[in-house]
C-alpha cells in the first residue's frame, strides 16, 4: 500500500466521522427548533381563537340577547365578528 492512498484513506475515514457526527448534532438542533415552532404557532392560534371567543360573548352575545330567535344576525358567526372589528 502506497503512502498516498494511506493518506487518502485516512481523511476519508475523518472526513466521513466528520459528517457522522456534525449529522447527529444539526439533526437534534433541527427537532428542537421544530418542536418549538410548532409550539409557538399553536400558542397563537389558541390566543386568536380565543381572542375571537371572548369578542363573540362581550360584544356580540348581549346583542343577541335583545333580538327575537328567528333573526339571523352575520355578527353572530365568530370569524365575521372578528373580521368586522
Amino acid at each position: 500500500m502506497s503512502l498516498r492512498l494511506k493518506f487518502n484513506l485516512s481523511l476519508l475515514v475523518v472526513m466521513l466521522f466528520g459528517l457522522a457526527v456534525s449529522g447527529y448534532f444539526l439533526r437534534d438542533l433541527l427537532q428542537k427548533n421544530a418542536r418549538e415552532e410548532v409550539l409557538h404557532e399553536a400558542g397563537l392560534m389558541m390566543e386568536s381563537a380565543l381572542a375571537i371567543r371572548a369578542y363573540t360573548v362581550d360584544h356580540v352575545r348581549p346583542r343577541l340577547a335583545k333580538l327575537p330567535d328567528d333573526e339571523f344576525m352575520p355578527q353572530t358567526v365568530p370569524a365575521f365578528a372578528a373580521m368586522r372589528r
